[in-house]
């Protein structure tokens, strides 16, 4: 169903994924790369990592190249004070049941959290931020974002 493919994806070894999910990178051209993913979209996962300077952070891969992980908690190969944390422990389980997969849109998820979308470094959009029209009657329109209040973003037509 097309609710499916926004809502959830299957990774390398057929394990769901949904939104907030740590995932790896295993093959492709961001091979390597990890972060939890932001949005997904027709088997696409959009990864976001804060230390990533590129594309703001965000990394996009297929969700058959990537594989769901999580950290281990207080998990420690030894005991010693040279002793590292242990490896990276790959999540088995579904994701948490208190935390039910939301019908809302990827850019409403935070809606409620803040009044205003200016100095969120998380928005979509950036006003003066210059972006084509791609459906509708004016679709190729080149346009500036004027305004950004919640889902609704506000733009002013240059060509």
């Amino acid at each position: 169903a097309l609710g499916d493919l926004k809502l959830s994806a299957q990774d390398l070894n057929n394990k769901t994924v949904v939104v907030n999910d740590n995932v790896k990178v295993l093959e492709g051209p961001s091979q390597g790369k990890q972060g939890i993913v932001r949005y997904i979209y027709k088997g696409i996962v959009f990864l976001y990592d804060g230390n990533e300077e590129e594309n703001s952070g965000y990394v996009a891969a297929k969700a058959t190249m990537c594989e769901k992980v999580k950290l281990a908690v207080g998990d420690f190969s030894g005991t010693g004070k040279d002793s590292e944390p242990g490896p990276l422990v790959f999540d088995d389980q579904p994701s948490s049941p208190r935390s039910p997969l939301s019908p809302k849109k990827p850019w409403q998820s935070r809606e409620s959290d803040r009044e205003f979308n200016r100095g969120d470094s998380d928005s979509l959009f950036a006003i003066g931020q210059t972006l084509r029209i791609r459906i509708g009657p004016l679709k190729g329109y080149l346009c500036r974002v004027t305004g950004i209040r919640r889902s609704d973003v506000t733009v002013k037509l240059d060509s």
